[in-house]
């Protein structure tokens, strides 16, 4: 399995992707804590010591290669964060997927195509095992028209499966439609 390096960085689409730190805690906390945001994720104390405690403890996971927690900064401000986690041979799971309400959505989807470039490209996961709340639609419909396909339901979750393949397939799609350069 490959592994990030712990100064991984990439900048595509106009934005810089990186490994969280320590100081980014208030700034994950603010998208964790806004009822805007935090509708279809697990609750957060609102707490940034018990953050900053939680991103050290995640560093020590990142070290050994079974969790990485991203950044997105456009011009040096963030505008959101995603996870990679439940790390197998083959597969991963992409999450806790927050971004700032944003004008310009291409940003938002661009840091979508990020996170699956680094799960796809740069570790060379097979599959993108993840989970969509029910209520939460427009998520649902942005993972169905990526190519993602619905492997269970119960009551609280859509489980979904993207390999590598059908990823490759439908990403250009996305760089066309939302004219991501």
């Amino acid at each position: 399995m490959k592994r990030l390096p712990s100064n991984f960085e990439l900048v595509k689409f106009g934005l810089r992707c990186r490994l969280v730190c320590e100081d980014d805690a208030s700034f994950i906390l603010s998208l964790r804590t806004n009822p805007e945001k935090n509708k279809y994720i697990h609750s957060t104390d609102n707490d940034v010591e018990k953050q900053v405690t939680w991103i050290r403890e995640y560093k020590q996971r990142e070290q050994l290669g079974k969790e990485y927690y991203f950044i997105y900064e456009d011009n040096k401000s963030p505008i959101g964060v995603n996870r990679i986690y439940n790390i197998g041979d083959q597969y991963c799971t992409e999450g806790s997927w927050i971004c700032l309400p944003i004008e310009d959505s291409s940003k938002t989807v661009a840091t979508a195509i990020i996170i699956r470039d680094i799960i796809f490209n740069n570790l060379d996961f097979k599959y993108d095992l993840f989970n969509v709340s029910i209520g939460n639609k427009k998520v649902k419909k942005f993972h169905l028209i990526s190519g993602a396909e619905i492997i269970e339901t119960d009551e609280i979750q859509y489980y979904f499966r993207l390999d590598k393949e059908s990823y490759i397939s439908h990403r250009q799609w996305f760089i066309d439609t939302y004219q991501l350069k």
